[in-house]
């Protein structure tokens, strides 16, 4: 069994078994530069549960709704507010929103250090994806 927090490293992956795998888990976390991560997001959103709200770290937008999924990018650079904010958002019951996370650099020694939430992290990391630039072309 694969710990959390060990990424998974998806060179081979097609845009086919990036939907596999995400509609097996709720949330996901993709590590790598904006580029790749885009292409993956985009060559996922007809599989995403619908509705989809994008929000960016800056100005945090959470959907009112439960259902569907929220694309956050850039996740690690959240303030501490937001980071409490999200996590409360999460944890609501009856939720049930998928979130598919993106940032630029691994997030797990932003958790060691202290300046990003653990259980934020451990409720987003449910799959992590460390992506190369030419990851995430649509098959």
């Amino acid at each position: 069994m694969m710990s959390k927090t060990a990424p998974i490293v998806s060179e081979d992956l097609t845009a086919e078994d990036w939907r596999g795998l995400l509609g097996a888990y709720p949330n996901a976390l993709l590590i790598g530069p904006s580029d790749a991560t885009e292409r993956v997001v985009d060559a996922l959103l007809p599989q995403l549960h619908q509705p989809i709200c994008r929000s960016a770290c800056r100005g945090l937008s959470l959907p009112e709704n439960p259902g569907g999924t929220l694309i956050l990018e850039n996740v690690a650079a959240l303030s501490a507010a937001d980071q409490q904010r999200l996590f409360e958002w999460m944890i609501e019951p009856e939720r049930h929103t998928q979130v598919v996370a993106t940032s630029p650099s691994a997030v797990f020694p932003r958790v060691t250090n202290g300046s990003f939430l653990d259980v934020l992290y451990y409720r987003l990391n449910v799959m992590s994806f460390t992506l190369g630039a030419g990851t995430g072309r649509a098959a």
